[in-house]
């Protein structure tokens, strides 16, 4: 039986350690409003059209794991819907990845127009807890 459990961790698929981890911000603005008013354009229906294409690229992207939302960020009041909203994602980048900016760059052209993507800095890798 030890010898079927070593060939099954064997053969389970695992990530790479992350060699570098970026924070960047996914932000997107619109127009505010009471939150009675219907507006498809509202900053934080722009951010989540754009990071509902986040995991597509994460699972295409080589050598790119996590995309991990930290932080969201919109309106300070209730009932209002805010001219901007954000969110704070992690990415974890293994040592295949020799050109950081490049990954981001393609991440920008993933979400689309709809939003503004930042480097926020670099945050301390820990491991996966899924």
């Amino acid at each position: 039986m030890p010898r079927l459990v070593a060939l099954l961790l064997a053969l389970t698929p695992t990530a790479p350690p992350a060699t570098e981890c970026l924070l960047v911000e996914i932000s997107a603005v619109g127009p505010s409003a009471h939150g009675a008013t219907v507006l498809r354009h509202a900053a934080p229906h722009r951010l989540i059209r754009a990071l509902d294409r986040l995991p597509q690229w994460v699972e295409a992207a080589e050598g790119i794991h996590g995309g991990r939302i930290v932080a969201l960020a919109g309106a300070l009041a209730i009932n209002v819907i805010p001219p901007r909203a954000a969110a704070e994602v992690e990415l974890r980048l293994s040592a295949s990845v020799t050109d950081p900016a490049a990954a981001l760059r393609s991440l920008d052209r993933a979400l689309g127009k709809e939003v503004e993507l930042r480097r926020l800095g670099a945050c301390e890798a820990q491991p996966e807890l899924d």
